[in-house]
């Protein structure tokens, strides 16, 4: 039987991927019992303006809406130096299905997953807090 280090590279990464699941389980136990979205996004940085981007649209919303602030926890795969991050908002766990080349572009991508899953569309949020004001409006309103 291989021990850890003689491994091929596949074997490797199979069981970093093991291990790094094992502490979003971890971290998503701690609250809310595996109760992570999970989606496919990508942050593409010509999307957005310098000043609206995911995470500063979701900082507005949560200040509009009087929620605390979301709580980001990233995670590194060391051998490759990607990122992925856990993103918590209000009870809820939100994540990518992509790992990413920084950390900052990590938790735009969970930041887009979380906009997407409570009803904000990114791309029209980042003309302005009138759009966030609307959200809010029809939410109240249901």
């Amino acid at each position: 039987m291989k021990n850890e280090y003689e491994q091929s590279p596949i074997e490797e990464r199979q069981l970093w991927r093991d291990k790094l699941l094992n502490r979003f389980v971890n971290i998503s136990n701690q609250q809310s019992e595996n109760n992570i979205i999970e989606k496919p996004a990508k942050f593409i940085r010509s999307d957005y303006t310098s000043t609206m981007t995911p995470k500063s649209i979701l900082n507005g919303y949560s200040i509009q809406a009087n929620i605390d602030k979301p709580v980001y926890h990233t995670e590194e795969l060391k051998p490759q130096r990607i990122f992925r991050s856990v993103l918590d908002f209000n009870g809820q766990h939100y994540t990518t299905t992509t790992w990413e080349k920084s950390k900052q572009l990590a938790e735009q991508g969970s930041a887009i997953v979380c906009l997407q899953s409570i009803g904000i569309d990114p791309i029209r949020a980042k003309y302005g807090m009138n759009y966030i004001k609307a959200c809010l409006s029809t939410e109240n309103k249901l």
